[in-house]
């Protein structure tokens, strides 16, 4: 049974690609499951973090852009474990190109349902990266998924964007409602993660205490140049992490992160039974 997570905000920096990117590869990579990566963010950092793999290779069928045109699509095979769904250059334009579509916010949700069965006997998550926006496209990530998470670095501008998911998600629940039955087509329960999180400054300590307290709290990723450094050579820090020398020097980090991967995993493992 395929489960689905969508990550987003509506603030920039705050390390949401960086954490959809790590999450993927820890789930593939450690705990051996099938992922899809669907990159919904109009810069396409993810796909970038995937750039080797454009020698030509990459069609237009690939690209998530193809579905919201009305067209096929095909996951590009990444590794064993792992495809992607890479963020075309006409990403931007697909909200302009759907705003007068029928049930244009649940495009994404008709093809995951359309395409169920064979969805999950590829792939136990499928996790959607977004711009840091609350558009048309996003809204179909949010509506698809069992789980939203609101990844914020530690600032009170964060901490609000945090608050104004939770409330838009509550409202599209609202508005994602069958006509008959009267239930809504949307049933995501919303999880919020800081990011960029340092030991040594009060900011972040500030930030920690409050997020701490709301009821959703999922945990906290350090803020840690490995990840920077991760980012830049295309590496995921579960590989790092297979380096002997490597994970004594960052112990506390790798333990704490994939404790919060975990986390996560399990929320969506749960949300099957």
């Amino acid at each position: 049974m395929v489960k689905i997570a969508t990550v987003n905000i509506e603030k920039g920096g705050t390390g949401k690609t960086s954490q959809t990117f790590n999450l993927g590869e820890y789930a593939a990579q450690k705990r051996n499951k099938k992922v899809l990566l669907i990159d919904q963010d109009k810069s396409g950092n993810l796909s970038n973090r995937y750039s080797e793999y454009d020698v030509g290779l990459i069609k237009d069928e690939n690209k998530i852009d193809n579905l919201y045109k009305g067209k096929d699509i095909k996951p590009l095979h990444i590794h064993e474990n792992l495809d992607l769904l890479v963020a075309g250059v006409d990403l931007h334009e697909m909200d302009n190109l759907i705003q007068d579509k029928h049930n244009n916010r649940l495009i994404l949700f008709r093809w995951v349902m359309e395409n169920y069965e064979e969805l999950a006997e590829k792939y136990d998550y499928i996790l959607i990266d977004t711009h840091n926006d609350t558009t048309l496209v996003t809204q179909n990530a949010w509506a698809i998924a069992d789980i939203v998470i609101g990844v914020s670095d530690p600032s009170m501008d964060g901490y609000g964007a945090l608050l104004k998911l939770g409330n838009d998600i509550e409202k599209l629940k609202k508005d994602l409602v069958e006509v008959i039955s009267g239930n809504s087509y949307m049933s995501a329960d919303y999880y919020i993660l800081g990011n960029k999180v340092k030991h040594n400054t009060n900011t972040s300590r500030e930030f920690r205490d409050i997020i701490e307290q709301e009821p959703n709290y999922l945990g906290y990723i350090q803020d840690k140049e490995l990840i920077n450094t991760g980012n830049l050579e295309k590496i995921p820090i579960v590989e790092y992490a297979e380096d002997e020398k490597t994970f004594r020097a960052h112990k506390e980090f790798f333990t704490s992160t994939f404790s919060v991967y975990d986390k996560i995993l399990n929320i969506l493992d749960e949300k099957g039974e």
